[in-house]
């Protein structure tokens, strides 16, 4: 399974969230291993969670000194070159918390890349029926 988390998600919906996704993940492949870029906010609080649930990890970190810019993007060519069977996607805050309105780049990458290589996709948002904050 590969995550990307836009940075600026590190709320307390985020977190449980993440934590719901990667629980569901892992219930649907037990002996799954969680492929990340090794990002701050939602990939580190992932890495927590796999060191927890003894599930193997695998970080692609982008390589910015040899790709510059695209170092990100180029992150993500080596999470689907591992052919994960899902990727999960957490592109934006999910309480309307700084950084809500624009997804992502890396993250919505990701998970349009997976998209279009048929590999299942999810973004992880909030709950249905939850409102956003200040709604």
């Amino acid at each position: 399974v590969a995550l990307r988390g836009a940075p600026s998600a590190v709320s307390e919906a985020d977190g449980m969230r993440l934590f719901d996704a990667l629980n569901w993940a892992r219930a649907e492949w037990p002996r799954m291993a969680l492929a990340t870029t090794g990002a701050a906010g939602p990939e580190r609080l992932a890495r927590s969670w796999a060191g927890q649930k003894g599930v193997r990890l695998i970080v692609a970190r982008p390589d910015f000194a040899r790709h510059g810019r695209a170092a990100p993007f180029r992150a993500n060519d080596e999470l689907l070159a591992l052919e994960p069977v899902c990727v999960l996607a957490l592109t934006a805050p999910v309480d309307g918390g700084e950084g809500a309105g624009r997804p992502f780049g890396p993250a919505l990458n990701l998970l349009q890349q997976a998209q279009a290589r048929g590999v299942r996709a999810l973004r992880i948002g909030r709950r249905r029926g939850t409102p956003a904050a200040g709604s």
